[in-house]
C-alpha cells in the first residue's frame, strides 16, 4: 500500500510539472498556425491581384467569437475580396479565423494597421456581408493590394505597416504596449507588397 501511494505521489508531481509546459507548447503551436495563416492569406491576396490585374482587398475582422464563451470583441479573423472595375467586391474565399488562443494586438504601436479607419460599406456594390455565427455585428479594417503588387498603405502617417499576434491568455496582452515573450509580428512592405514575419 505504501509503495502504491509513493508511486501515485510521484505521478502527481510529474503531472504538476508537465501540464503547465504542455499548455505553453499548445499556445506556441497556435501562434505558429496563426502566423502562417496570415502570411499565406496576404501572399495569396498579392498574387491574386497581380495575376488578375485587379485590386484585392484584405479585411481584418473584430468580433465577439461565438465559439469561445466569455470572450471580448477582438480582431481575430481576415478575409480577402477581389474588386471589379466598378468597385464591386467578391469574396475570394471564406473567413479565415485565428486559433481561439490568438488575436491581433490592438495598440497602434504593436499593430500599425490598427491606425486604418474602420471600413465603410456600400449597400449597392460592397454590402456588409454576414460572417458565420457573427452576422453583421463586427468591425473591419481594410487595405488593398494593387495589380502591380504594391499596397494602398500610405507613408504619410505610418512608416512601417504591420500587425502583431499575441496570446489571449491573459486577455490583457491584446491591448498592452508591452509584448509578451511569445508573439508574432507580420510586416507588409507597402511598396513591394511582400510579407515578412518576426518571432522572438
Amino acid at each position: 500500500m505504501l509503495e502504491l501511494l509513493a508511486v501515485l505521489a510521484i505521478i502527481a508531481v510529474v503531472i504538476a510539472f508537465v501540464v503547465p509546459s504542455m499548455s505553453g507548447i499548445l499556445r506556441g503551436n497556435d501562434m505558429t498556425r496563426g502566423e502562417q495563416m496570415f502570411q499565406q492569406q496576404l501572399a495569396l491576396a498579392r498574387q491574386t491581384a497581380v495575376a488578375n490585374n485587379r485590386r484585392v482587398e484584405v479585411r481584418l475582422y473584430e468580433f465577439d467569437d461565438p465559439d469561445v464563451v466569455g470572450t471580448d470583441r477582438l480582431y481575430r479573423a481576415l478575409q480577402t475580396f477581389i474588386l471589379a472595375e466598378d468597385n464591386t467586391a467578391k469574396p475570394l474565399g471564406n473567413v479565415q479565423k485565428l486559433p481561439n488562443t490568438v488575436a491581433i494586438n490592438t495598440t497602434t504601436t504593436a499593430s500599425t494597421l490598427m491606425n486604418l479607419p474602420d471600413k465603410t460599406f456600400d449597400a449597392t456594390k460592397d454590402p456588409q456581408i454576414k460572417l458565420p455565427g457573427v452576422g453583421t455585428t463586427y468591425t473591419a479594417k481594410a487595405f488593398q493590394f494593387r495589380p502591380d503588387g504594391s499596397t494602398n498603405l500610405s507613408s504619410a502617417t505610418v512608416a512601417d505597416w504591420f500587425i502583431t499576434l499575441v496570446s489571449t491568455n491573459p486577455i490583457t496582452q491584446v491591448n498592452s504596449t508591452t509584448l509578451p515573450p511569445n508573439f508574432a509580428t507580420i510586416q507588409i512592405d507597402r511598396i513591394g507588397g511582400t510579407v515578412r514575419s518576426y518571432r522572438p
